[in-house]
């Protein structure tokens, strides 16, 4: 399950011109893995908010997992464990022509 939530920053009954921002919840339970146990994954938080500089230019930032939440992603009959990062952080500067 994956939600999204854009939107937009209002000033003095506006939108701030260039500014936006929005994030996602994404959540799947408990589910079987390969390794016939269950685990369990926590519902995680992602954000982002940029600015359009101008026509060209744009700046963005994106914080995945927010609430840096460790868990696991897969297990293996071998007893082999992959987890995911607790919390990452991108920034991007776009140009377009």
């Amino acid at each position: 399950m994956v939600r999204q939530l854009p939107g937009q920053v209002h000033r003095d009954g506006r939108a701030a011109d260039g500014l936006f921002f929005g994030g996602g919840v994404n959540g799947q339970g408990k589910r079987l893995e390969l390794s016939y146990s269950y685990i369990e994954t926590p519902t995680l938080v992602n954000v982002f908010a940029g600015y359009k500089i101008n026509r060209n230019w744009s700046a963005q930032v994106n914080v995945d997992n927010l609430a840096r939440q460790a868990h696991i992603v897969a297990a293996a009959a071998s007893g082999l464990v992959n987890t995911a990062p607790t919390r990452q952080i991108q920034g991007t500067v776009k140009y377009q022509w």
